[in-house]
């Protein structure tokens, strides 16, 4: 029996929130039963866990603690005279020659 997709993620989803891994491994064990690639996957998984956890928990490059309060203005945005401000290419009217 294959599982699908989405319920390899279920899977993965129990299993992550099990902290105790003699828990983690007999929930595994009864759910992929003699299904050998489905375990190796979730196994896979889960090893790298604890790494990307740590990756997306830090902040991102040059974001941290910053603020914009008092910082001086960028420069005024230019238009042509067909645009106005907010306005799409459809928005536009053209002009009568």
């Amino acid at each position: 029996m294959n599982v699908a997709p989405n319920d390899e993620e279920t899977l993965f989803e129990a299993a992550r929130r099990l902290a105790d891994p003699d828990q983690r491994r007999a929930f595994l064990d009864a759910a992929c039963g003699g299904q050998v690639e489905l375990r190796r996957r979730l196994d896979e998984l889960l090893a790298v866990l604890p790494e990307a956890e740590a990756y997306f928990d830090r902040p991102a490059a040059g974001t941290a603690a910053r603020s914009f309060e008092g910082s001086a203005p960028g420069p005024e945005p230019q238009f042509r005279g067909d645009e106005a401000p907010g306005t799409t290419p459809t928005q536009r009217r053209e002009c009568p020659r």
